[in-house]
């Protein structure tokens, strides 16, 4: 049976989105921000427990999450410091899934301001410009994956 999910932070905060969504049917939701006035990636283990509690009494589940979380102009970042805040925050997220199963994590990729529509291959650009970005994404998803929580990396416009 095909069910509907949605951005929960489109309605509202989540605890005030909760009671409307399930109004509308709609019970499987993607976590980005407006929980508890954090994004998805933030919850502390307080929120983590309060954030599933909260699901629970509204009889709702998280379907995803989705975080934009290194989505940071890579020219305007030094390597160690995206890494540790990237690698720290999925690390995060999958603490907060432990607590709520989400079927994904939705990632979106760093901006990259510098690459100029003459590139003729943005793959290209970043592999000869920032070589670490592959590797600190098999990281954060080797993270997920040991959890069994599959991530997608999402387009970004």
């Amino acid at each position: 049976m095909a069910s509907l999910t949605v951005l929960s932070s489109m309605i509202g905060p989540l605890p005030e989105a909760l009671p409307v969504l399930a109004e509308l049917g709609i019970r499987r939701l993607d976590l980005k921000d407006k929980i508890f006035d954090l994004r998805i990636e933030d919850l502390n283990d307080p929120d983590r427990e309060r954030l599933a509690a909260l699901l629970e009494s509204h009889q709702a589940a998280a379907y995803s999450f989705s975080s934009g979380v290194g989505f940071d102009d890579l020219a305007r970042v030094e390597e160690a410091t995206y890494r540790k805040y990237f690698v720290g925050k999925v690390h995060d997220m999958v603490r907060t899934a432990e607590h709520t199963r989400p079927s994904m994590i939705r990632l979106l990729p760093p901006r990259i301001d510098a690459l100029h529509a003459d590139t003729a291959s943005a793959i290209d650009f970043v592999v000869e410009r920032f070589p670490w970005l592959f590797a600190a994404f098999r990281e954060a998803i080797d993270i997920a994956a040991a959890a069994g929580i599959p991530v997608t990396i999402e387009n970004a416009v």
